[in-house]
């Protein structure tokens, strides 16, 4: 993902610091967070385990609408 500022911002890679290498995005109206992140490099798609599948909206939003 890419994200285009005004100006440029420091930024650490998290391995390197937490401090700076995370970021929040917030909504100026109404103060809501919008998303959270790290800072790094890319992950390879050969380094996701074999076991692994992408998330998909299924299984999530059935859960949303099942009766507690």
């Amino acid at each position: 993902m890419s994200i285009r500022t005004a100006d440029p911002l420091p930024a650490d890679d998290y391995a390197d610091s937490r401090a700076t290498g995370s970021f929040l995005l917030i909504d100026p109206p109404t103060g809501n967070t919008l998303a959270a992140g790290l800072v790094g490099r890319p992950l390879a798609l050969s380094h996701q385990c074999a076991s692994c599948a992408p998330a998909t909206p299924g299984p999530r939003a059935s859960a949303r609408s099942a009766s507690p």
